[in-house]
């Protein structure tokens, strides 16, 4: 059984819209993540002790998120109040732990790191909360790094060269490991320029738009929301709409013996946009496209598809289903919440 983490929140009163978001954060931390969460909206009241909470809390939490705002930096700085107080208490936790730190981390959540990070944090790596269009997912990789289960993993060593081999040549070693990376790269680059490749991405856009639909069908059996899927001719579009938002999948095959120069345009819409979009709409009643991107069609080291977007970003296709869903509901949360009681 998996260790439950114990996470103290630090962060300041700015506004009662950032005291709501972190309170949605500590929610998330003990629903989604598991981890005991102290925070001062769960565990104070009137007449309790601000500063024996503080203290106990700092010390019995395995880890402490620290929420950086302007506001943050200023009473921090200046030592005012609770978080003056508190500060004083994670700047001493900070020099005690010096470069080994593995208890506090900082969330950006306004502003810069020079505009919100008092000054013992200012060189300390943050995590970015900013975006609340990004909620889910990164309040996900917040949990990574409380449980310190980060995405990219060590490798496991190798052997321990022969020091004492009079024949040991590193430039023999580096040329080898080029030739085999060329070799690598002139095979995945044979197999996208051929018909086995038009093969393999057809096989891996029919595979996408299968799980796409299946994962539809699982959330309209397990939340009250309902997602329709519909497929475009001949099984080379896909539309994902709830609610009035929509995300459109358009695969674009250009040859038939080569999959290069093809591409799979993703665009998202707030509004019910058609794949065969003939209608006419009053100005205001036209589906407004929120964003597009175009990936073309790549092979990782593996041999497996991947969907690259430029020459640094690539995805797979389970981010493009995440990034797909996670659209159309923070939409529709968004939208809702405008709605909700205060």
């Amino acid at each position: 059984m998996k260790e439950r983490l114990t996470v103290f929140i630090s962060y300041s009163w700015d506004s009662d819209e950032h005291k709501e978001w972190v309170l949605k954060l500590a929610n998330y931390l003990i629903e989604k993540a598991g981890c005991n969460v102290i925070l001062d909206q769960f565990d104070l009241a009137a007449g309790k002790e601000l500063t024996h909470f503080m203290e106990n809390g700092l010390e019995k939490a395995d880890k402490v998120i620290i929420i950086l705002t302007k506001d943050y930096k200023k009473r921090a700085e200046n030592r005012q109040g609770g978080t003056g107080f508190e500060y004083s208490l994670i700047s001493q936790g900070l020099y005690d732990l010096q470069s080994k730190n593995d208890k506090f981390i900082p969330i950006l959540r306004q502003g810069t790191k020079s505009t919100s990070a008092p000054a013992y944090l200012g060189t300390k790596i943050y995590h970015s909360m900013k975006d609340d269009t990004k909620f889910e997912n990164d309040a996900f990789n917040l949990s990574r790094l409380v449980y310190e289960k980060p995405e990219i993993v060590r490798p496991e060593l190798g052997e321990i060269p022969d020091f004492n081999n009079p024949y040991y040549d590193p430039i023999i070693s580096v040329a080898n490991e080029v030739s085999a990376k060329e070799k690598l790269n002139k095979e995945l680059d044979r197999i996208i320029d051929s018909e086995e490749g038009v093969q393999h991405a057809n096989q891996a856009v029919k595979l996408l738009f299968d799980e796409i639909t299946e994962k539809a069908y699982e959330y309209n059996e397990k939340t009250d929301f309902t997602f329709k899927v519909e497929s475009g001719p001949r099984e080379k579009s896909l539309l994902i709409m709830s609610l009035g938002y929509t995300v459109t999948i358009v695969w674009y095959i250009v040859a038939w013996n080569s999959a290069r120069g093809a591409k799979l345009s993703v665009k998202k819409w707030n509004g019910y946009m058609p794949l065969n979009d003939n209608g006419i709409y009053y100005d205001d009643e036209r589906p407004k496209l929120k964003e597009h991107k175009e990936y073309a069609i790549d092979l990782n080291d593996s041999k497996q598809i991947i969907w690259r977007l430029n020459e640094n970003d690539t995805v797979d296709s389970n981010d493009l289903i995440k990034e797909t869903f996670v659209f159309i509901m923070q939409s529709i949360q968004k939208e809702k919440e405008k709605n909700f009681r205060k």
